[in-house]
């Protein structure tokens, strides 16, 4: 169990290095977005990560969330890509091809 904790927290601090602190997604690169995964109150300026956005049958959510200009949770869908969800009440789905006239998440 030691092991796997170790193991985890590893991996936690090397993708902590890898990406770029970000205020916006203005500041990140292209096919990425900027976003943080805890939600903070208060009067301290929130800090986020450049992540990818999400590609093809990677998982996404329906509804993105903004706090300030960062994105709360995951990118959205990568351009030429829409959220599909299986449901009416899904908030979860999958990036899927857009359509003609479809919109990009």
């Amino acid at each position: 169990m030691l092991l796997f904790l170790t193991l985890a927290v590893c991996i936690l601090n090397t993708e902590a290095l890898i990406q770029q602190d970000c205020r916006s997604s203005g500041e990140c690169n292209d096919d990425e977005c900027c976003t943080h995964k805890i939600s903070i109150t208060g009067k301290r300026k929130l800090v986020g990560h450049c992540s990818p956005r999400a590609a093809e049958n990677e998982k996404c959510v329906m509804f993105t969330q903004y706090v300030d200009s960062l994105i709360y949770g995951t990118c959205p869908c990568a351009d030429g890509y829409t959220c599909d969800s299986r449901g009416v009440m899904d908030i979860r789905g999958v990036c899927r091809k857009a359509v003609n006239g479809g919109q990009t998440s």
